[in-house]
């Protein structure tokens, strides 16, 4: 029934398209004839200006010899040098007016020839003028009067109006003959387009009372495809209720993978509605990665739609939407086939699973942190077991020689010193389970604790805690411009204080020179302290950030703990520390952070207070 309406209405439309054609093939014949017309009207146009244009140079040519003549005479009378000065004005400018006139009708013979005559006899005028001039100059005003009296000048004169008039009245007649030309081609046009008007109004009068006839027609047709189209609407807005009130998001494609419908849950998690959705390739509208590679990952829907099979989304799928973020999914696809079996669409249906993978994400750093925190609990086992029970085995092994030789006798100086020694042992123990707990606690980095820190305030404390050092070693700490980083300050803190302390005990007999900087990289900063001391020989350079590793015994204090704290800190920051060093000249021990925090803090490079200059 909705078909057979559907034919019925576009052949009743059909008459509509040859009385819209006529009435345009109508159009188009009027407006080519009043083109050509207003081409015509807009032709002479140029004609008329020209022959304004000649009128014009011809008076200024005329007038400029009149003033000629009138300056000449006034001259002649009273010798008053003002004449003179019309006089020459007017020759001045009569050659580029003349000049202007022969280039203004070189293409008409008649005109050029009747401007070369005037040419002539305005250049006979101005030699009588000139020789008139000179004679009042030189012989004074009779022999001037006689020159004039010869009626030379007046014979030439008129000559010059005669032509003159004569020339201005031909050019005059040509402009009057253009003018009623383009009013004739004017008329024209508006009688075409009057007449082109006459006819096109019968036209569609005639198509208005044809289209009439239809009309009644059309609107039962359009009553009967409106009552069939409800019933498909019906149909249509069931099953879009059930889509839209699923709660995970659905995406339906036509058999060319464009966008028919979206529910309100894949607006919401891919940024595009469904009007904007509608038409656009499912490619630009479900955009979906690989999460780890970030690599464009397979389409299930283009998939369903080339294989006609259900396929499910790869592992690790992100979804970019529209506005440039990501978020997990995963779910699948299925085909959409007509009554014949013919797949004429696919249906995507996905879910937002970011918090199952944030979850998961969370598992596994937990497990890494855990596995972490083993090695060092394996770490300090180790420690323990050696470090620890060495100084304990010197306390049993001193005690023991004690009660075997001196058991029942008074102490002499010998027992007093193994008992020293005893002491001594049991302070290193003392020492190094302090160290260990230090360590320990060491570089424990979690998120409340990091905060902006500016870095000369933290090198500033470090240098005022160590001040009794610095003082007593007549050492200078200078740092330069530092940066602001996302830190824990208490770390950090600590970070430059060792690293500042050890530059000044491992000192050479110059006083200590220590040099804190910093420089801008890609994606960190690198900061270095630098000090002229003792330095480091090549093969130890690695090993000394272990815990317990030190190379100088007991010439020097400490408990080999200090850089390994360091190494520690740098580590759960999300940097990395070397050094670089040579031996009786100084070492250059160099860390990196990220680049966390906001533009860098300029400082002024300064030494720290009381250091020696």
């Amino acid at each position: 029934m909705k078909l057979a309406s559907e034919r019925k209405l576009r052949r009743i439309r059909r008459p509509d398209r040859w009385y819209l054609a006529g009435a345009l093939l109508i159009l188009l014949v009027v407006s080519s004839v009043s083109y050509q017309e207003w081409v015509a009207f807009q032709r002479s146009a140029p004609q008329v200006q020209h022959g304004r244009l000649v009128l014009q140079q011809i008076e200024q040519v005329l007038s400029y010899t009149k003033d000629a003549e009138t300056g000449q005479r006034g001259f002649v009378l009273t010798g008053d040098p003002q004449y003179r000065q019309v006089y020459d004005q007017a020759i001045t400018a009569l050659p580029q007016e003349l000049s202007n006139l022969r280039a203004s009708v070189a293409d008409d013979d008649a005109l050029r020839a009747r401007v070369s005559t005037l040419d002539g006899l305005i250049s006979e005028k101005l030699t009588e003028l000139k020789e008139t001039i000179a004679l009042r100059q030189s012989e004074g005003f009779e022999a001037a009067l006689n020159q004039v009296q010869t009626n030379r000048g007046k014979q030439a004169m008129d000559e010059i109006r005669k032509v003159g008039a004569d020339l201005q009245n031909e050019v005059y007649q040509a402009l009057q003959q253009g003018v009623r030309e383009r009013q004739e081609q004017g008329s024209q046009a508006r009688l075409a387009s009057l007449f082109g008007g006459v006819v096109l109004f019968a036209f569609l009068l005639l198509a208005t009372f044809d289209i009439g006839r239809a009309t009644a027609e059309r609107d039962r047709l359009i009553g009967d495809l409106h009552a069939a189209n409800d019933r498909t609407t019906a149909s249509r807005d069931l099953l879009h209720t059930t889509l839209t009130s699923i709660g995970d998001a659905v995406i339906a494609t036509d058999a060319g993978s464009r966008v028919t419908f979206m529910n309100g849950v894949a607006e919401q998690l891919t940024g595009w509605k469904q009007a904007e959705a509608e038409g656009q390739k499912l490619e630009s509208v479900f955009s979906i990665v690989n999460e780890e590679t970030r690599q464009p990952a397979p389409n299930p829907a283009l998939k369903a739609l080339t294989e006609g099979s259900i396929t499910g989304l790869a592992n690790h799928t992100v979804l970019i939407a529209r506005d440039g973020g990501g978020l997990s999914i995963d779910d699948s696809a299925a085909p959409i086939r007509n009554a014949e079996g013919k797949v004429i669409g696919a249906v995507l249906v996905f879910r937002d699973i970011s918090e199952r993978r944030k979850i998961e994400e969370q598992t596994r750093r937990l497990n890494q942190d855990l596995v972490r925190t083993n090695q060092d609990l394996q770490q300090f086992a180790y420690a323990a077991s050696h470090d620890l029970k060495e100084p304990l085995r010197t306390v049993a092994t001193c005690l023991q020689l004690a009660l075997r030789d001196y058991s029942g006798k008074v102490l002499d100086r010998q027992a007093g010193e193994l008992i020293e020694v005893a002491v001594a042992g049991a302070r290193r123990m003392h020492d190094l389970v302090d160290a260990l707990l230090e360590y320990s606690r060491a570089g424990e980095v979690a998120e409340p604790a990091v905060e902006p820190v500016r870095v000369d305030k933290v090198v500033r404390d470090a240098i005022t805690n160590l001040q009794s050092a610095i003082a007593e070693t007549h050492a200078l700490v200078s740092f330069g411009q530092l940066p602001v980083v996302t830190a824990n300050p208490l770390h950090l803190a600590q970070l430059f204080q060792n690293l500042i302390s050890n530059a000044l005990k491992y000192r050479s007999d110059r006083p200590p020179c220590v040099t804190v900087t910093a420089l801008e990289q890609d994606k960190q900063w690198m900061f270095t302290v630098e000090d002229n001391g003792i330095g480091i020989e090549p093969e130890y350079q690695a090993q000394i950030f272990g815990i317990f590793k030190r190379l100088h015994g007991a010439e020097y204090p400490g408990t080999g703990i200090g850089l390994a704290i360091c190494k520690k800190i740098v580590d759960r920051h999300g940097g990395s520390i070397w050094v670089e060093s040579e031996v009786d000249k100084g070492s250059r021990f160099s860390f990196t952070l990220p680049r966390t925090a906001s533009d860098p803090l300029r400082t002024q490079s300064s030494a720290a207070p009381g250091d020696r200059a």
